[in-house]
């Protein structure tokens, strides 16, 4: 055991990089055993990592202050490969800056952090130099906040981390929330200043590379962005055909109007993940994120109906500027050119028949959920919170599972994986719907909203005794959806596929801060 385990400060315990290189490089090699021997992928949770540190810690008899130092090797060795396979130009170097030497550094600040002059007097120099000789991104600074946002912009597509184990702590929800390909190399000295760290590992991460290298990480807001082009007039048009009726118009103008698109932009990520290549390239594909999209703006038609909501995006609903009888046609006509898009694709007679059984499955679940809340309405008491989540499962999770899958099956999936995409999406769905609800809750009014109506509040609320606009009511609605955005991210355990799996948990996070 190292000197400084023995030292530790109870409050250490578990956040201690051993002092000794052999140490180290022992830790490394457990690391790399375990990660083999499991064929672990990214991204894992916090509580996973922290859950197979400790195992390898008991296995390796390692002290328990190395716990943290351990997480971190292995969150490595999971990623190393998908790092290594991205090209230099698309990485970050992040270095401290308590690693200069503090009383001699010439170097100036601006906002981005600390301006190296490479001088020699410290490591920061020659790790910059070599990094950005290689095309590397590298910035000399503290906070993650600052890596999210390049991440975002699409500049970077990994990180290379050096510091101290609470900072990489503090970052670590941050990093795994977006999927980053991130490798760290924990401080072995902390503090302020004048501190030290492995730099032979930092070069050789630095340097790594594989065989695979020049692919890019996929990217959900550049996709989702590609995504919004198909729906423009000009690009719907050779789709849906010549626009000879009134109804025809009608549905076309409803499915051109405004949205996220995330259901298309899910057919599309799951596609592109799977297949390697970009789903612009394969025009079948396209079509498949039209058609769940028909199936969605079909269904928003039909619910504003239902519920009596006169606004959609700001603006009139359908049946508000158009009449009932006309909304309900032009919704049923989305649905009949959904599966017409389905049904003229060029993929194999099998596969077109998955697909159409897919859309049946999704199209009769929802249905079902529907007319559960509609019951529900009628009765005028609101159903048990097991009950509103139960339906909330059949309304909502169906279009998410069906995009999703749609996506696999195009890019020659099997039922496995459709089947763990099934959970996922339940989940999904569920979390989605009460995000819905909060936001609601905090914006009264919203889209015509202005009526009574069923919502998971009004069940928790009866169920607890307490006002609809309590805080306690709004707080055990904050504490579903956090549930259920765990039991998404847990679902994603049992993909086998790194890109899928990153791009999902990367889409969870965005699907559920929107508003």
């Amino acid at each position: 055991m190292a000197e400084s385990s023995l030292n530790a400060r109870p409050h250490d315990i578990g956040k201690e990089v051993p002092l000794w290189r052999p140490e180290r490089g022992a830790c490394r090699e457990a690391a790399h055993r375990y990660a083999g021997a499991r064929e672990l992928v990214p991204p894992l949770s916090l509580d996973e990592l922290e859950e197979h540190a400790a195992r390898i810690l008991e296995a390796e008899n390692f002290p328990p202050a190395w716990h943290g130092f351990v997480m971190v090797l292995l969150n490595n060795e999971i990623w190393s490969a998908v790092f290594a396979a991205l090209p230099y130009e698309r990485r970050l170097l992040l270095l401290p800056q308590c690693l200069r030497s503090a009383g001699e550094c010439p170097a100036e600040h601006d906002e981005m952090g600390l301006l190296c002059r490479e001088c020699g007097r410290c490591p920061v120099g020659e790790l910059q130099a070599l990094a950005e000789k290689l095309g590397y991104l590298v910035l000399v600074a503290e906070g993650a906040t600052l890596v999210v946002r390049l991440l975002e912009s699409g500049t970077v597509d990994a990180v290379v981390g050096v510091s101290c184990l609470s900072a990489l702590e503090r970052s670590f929800p941050q990093t795994v929330a977006n999927a980053i390909p991130s490798l760290a190399v924990p401080l072995y000295v902390d503090g302020c200043a004048d501190t030290k760290a492995d730099i032979d590992w930092v070069r050789e991460i630095i340097v790594s590379k594989d065989e695979m290298a020049g692919r890019k990480r996929l990217d959900p807001g550049t996709l989702q962005c590609r995504v919004q082009e198909w729906f423009n007039p000009e690009s719907l048009a050779p789709v849906l055909g010549e626009f000879e009726t009134n109804t025809e118009r009608l549905a076309s103008n409803w499915i051109a109007k405004a949205g996220k698109r995330w259901r298309p932009l899910l057919v599309a990520a799951v596609y592109e993940a799977l297949a390697g290549s970009p789903v612009d390239t394969l025009d079948t594909v396209r079509l498949l994120a039209i058609a769940v999209e028909c199936f969605h703006k079909a269904s928003l038609v039909h619910d504003d109906i239902e519920d009596g909501d006169a606004l959609r995006y700001g603006a009139p609903a359908l049946h508000s500027a158009q009449g009932i009888p006309a909304a309900i046609n032009a919704g049923d006509l989305l649905i009949g050119e959904g599966y017409r898009l389905i049904a003229t694709s060029e993929f194999p007679a099998e596969t077109r028949a998955v697909l159409t059984t897919l859309a049946a499955q999704a199209h009769r679940v929802l249905c079902i959920g529907q007319g559960e809340e509609i019951d529900a309405a009628r009765r005028g008491v609101p159903p048990s919170t097991a009950a509103m989540l139960d339906i909330f499962r059949m309304k909502t999770s169906p279009s998410f599972g069906v995009a999703l899958k749609f996506g696999a099956v195009a890019a020659g999936a099997g039922e496995t994986l459709c089947a763990a995409l099934d959970v996922f999406s339940d989940a999904l769905g569920i979390a989605y719907q009460i995000r819905d609800d909060i936001a609601d809750r905090r914006d009264e009014g919203r889209d015509g909203a202005d009526h009574p109506r069923l919502s998971l509040f009004s069940s928790l609320a009866e169920e607890m005794g307490a006002p609809l606009q309590s805080e306690a009511v709004l707080r055990k609605a904050e504490m579903l959806l956090e549930h259920y955005r765990q039991e998404a991210v847990r679902s994603l355990t049992a993909f086998r596929n790194a890109e899928l799996k990153g791009l999902l948990r990367r889409l969870l996070e965005r699907l559920l801060a929107s508003s």
